[in-house]
């Protein structure tokens, strides 16, 4: 959820990752985040409306949401 989100943002600075060529939101969201499903609040962040996004595009993720779901791997 967005206020998911922006609470994510309030305790630490984003980390940057960089699309890859035949990546989308959900897949960038499942190595991340640990959910394919996060995709919607990782466009929100950024500003996008869609799942695509071209090859070389900085994405912004939520550290902590990213730091939960490598500590639960």
């Amino acid at each position: 959820t967005r206020a998911a989100t922006e609470a994510a943002l309030s305790d630490a600075d984003p980390v940057v990752v960089t699309a890859q060529r035949g990546e989308d939101l959900r897949d960038i969201s499942l190595r991340e985040l640990g959910s394919a499903d996060a995709w919607r609040d990782v466009a929100a962040l950024n500003g996008l409306f869609g799942s695509e996004v071209a090859p070389g595009t900085p994405i912004l993720i939520p550290r902590r949401s990213r730091d939960r779901s490598l500590s639960a791997r």
